[in-house]
């Protein structure tokens, strides 16, 4: 009577123990297929990194002009003065140029 339970459990043991054979295989291809995409992923992200720094590049480029042009005019619009004193025309066309200059 023993050995027939034991032989009744280790039979069960078995039987439950075929039941998930066959989902390894598909879990493992899962894993793979997930573990693929996530390569993939990566390696999208790491070829955009060279054009995101070239247009980072371009821009600090545009930026380095556009803070050069910004200093020259404001030179130019400092060096001019006028005299309330004497307030010529002339002069008084080119201090608006410059200040003009800077907007």
């Amino acid at each position: 009577m023993v050995w027939v339970r034991w032989g009744q459990g280790l039979m069960l043991l078995l039987l439950l123990s075929g039941c998930g054979w066959r989902s390894i295989p598909q879990a493992k291809n899962a894993v793979e297929a997930s573990l693929a995409e996530t390569t993939n992923q990566y390696k999208r992200r790491a070829d955009l990194i060279p054009n995101l720094v070239k247009t980072v590049k371009g821009y600090a480029k545009h930026e380095a002009e556009t803070l050069q042009a910004v200093i020259d005019a404001r030179s130019k619009a400092t060096q001019t003065t006028i005299d309330p004193t004497n307030i010529d025309p002339q002069k008084l066309q080119e201090f608006q140029k410059a200040q003009g200059s800077l907007s």
